[in-house]
């Protein structure tokens, strides 16, 4: 049995987020460093906007903290060269798509951390007919799953272990 699917629509420009950069410190010391700039600032905060905005719909809200299923449907631009294209199968890549999704979600406290995500489902797609360019993003709680999952593998561990025994003794 799953939670109850959260729903959230992002009108704006996907932007991924980059990989991390490792310098040297004028200290000498290792550090990362976030690659940031204007465009992937303002996607995020649209992303957590969205997200802040559901979490204000809610009667209470704590983050959630348990396995978590994402499904995430980008849509971008179509290009000018061809109006007829339906799967975006270029740059930019879905995962650094996705890590800006996942850390606007958790700034936003929607859950506790983007590591809660078990299955990720993503596709990057052309809008087509005026349709908005920007997100269709579904985080589904699979809490109660995980609790049922649980016990039926104890059940089923218990039941071997008893077979086990009993062959032993015989």
């Amino acid at each position: 049995m799953m939670g109850e699917p959260i729903s959230l629509r992002v009108i704006g420009d996907p932007t991924p987020q980059g990989s991390k950069k490792a310098f040297l410190s004028r200290d000498g010391k290792a550090r990362m460093k976030e690659q940031t700039g204007a465009k992937l600032r303002n996607w995020r905060s649209l992303v957590a906007d969205a997200a802040r905005a559901w979490i204000d719909q809610q009667d209470s809200w704590e983050p959630l903290d348990e396995p978590c299923e994402l499904r995430i449907t980008f849509w971008f631009p179509l290009p000018q060269t061809d109006q007829y294209r339906s799967r975006h199968a270029s740059a930019p890549d879905a995962e650094k798509l996705v890590r800006s999704v996942t850390d606007s979600l958790t700034a936003a406290r929607l859950w506790r951390d983007d590591s809660r995500a078990f299955r990720q489902v993503i596709q990057k797609l052309y809008a087509h007919g005026g349709q908005y360019v920007g997100a269709d993003i579904t985080v589904i709680p699979h809490g109660q799953s995980e609790a049922d999952d649980r016990e039926r593998l104890k059940d089923a561990a218990k039941f071997a272990r008893r077979g086990a025994s009993a062959r032993n003794t015989t």
